[in-house]
């Protein structure tokens, strides 16, 4: 098993008609796409190659098609070890990195392979979500080295902050956009972004916590 399936890394984007979820989590990996009339999802390890879509799960080791309420109870009995796994290193992640995790646990524990109101995951002012924990090339080092990030980025009201959390270094990278395409390093506007957010979701609480922790260190 190559060094990149060992290490847990977990990516959550959510905007107001699309989620996408991606999670690496002790040899297995899931991948989930959910809209208004879809839900599908990849299911990956050294034993399986899954995939769900419109009520069928296909079984590409073993050339089988399951169909219907055979094709549901599969997928929930193979998601539930996965997803204890997952929230066992997301706790486990957040003492270690004082990280906010919440909203990927909330996404976790309410997901079993159905549709779900986006709105669960968003709050009321929320308009995009983007968690993303992983690795990434530092930049400008001539060996390629990498290092682990959290990347958080928040629509709010159609404006938007980047947060980049370079763990090991302690660098922080933080942006603003009125597109969340292009990004400038404005810290005014992005202070006053947060201070403006108003939450009482405890996903965001956590998250507008995190922010303003990382906005006063700089």
């Amino acid at each position: 098993m190559t060094e990149w399936i060992k290490e847990f890394n977990i990516k959550l984007i959510c905007d107001l008609k699309n989620l996408d979820f991606y999670c690496n989590s002790k040899g297995h990996v899931i991948e989930v796409h959910l809209n208004d009339n879809n839900c599908n999802v990849r299911l990956f390890s050294s034993n399986y190659r899954l995939s769900f879509s419109n009520d069928r799960l296909f079984d590409f080791n073993n050339l089988d098609v399951k169909k219907g309420n055979d094709a549901r109870n599969e997928l929930v009995n193979l998601l539930s070890p996965l997803k204890n796994d997952i929230l066992e290193e997301l706790e486990t992640t957040k003492l270690r990195y004082d990280i906010p995790t919440s909203v990927t646990e909330d996404f976790v524990n309410m997901f079993n392979g159905d549709a779900i109101d986006l709105r669960k995951i968003l709050d009321f002012n929320v308009n995009y979500l983007e968690y993303d924990l992983g690795r990434d090339f530092v930049k400008n080092d001539p060996k390629f080295a990498t290092e682990k990030r959290l990347k958080l980025a928040l629509g709010i009201q159609n404006k938007y902050i980047k947060t980049i959390n370079w763990i090991d270094s302690k660098k922080i990278d933080i942006l603003f956009s009125t597109d969340n395409e292009s990004w400038t390093e404005n810290l005014n506007e992005t202070k006053n972004l947060i201070t403006n957010f108003h939450t009482l979701d405890r996903k965001y609480t956590d998250i507008k916590k995190y922010l303003e922790n990382l906005i006063n260190s700089l």
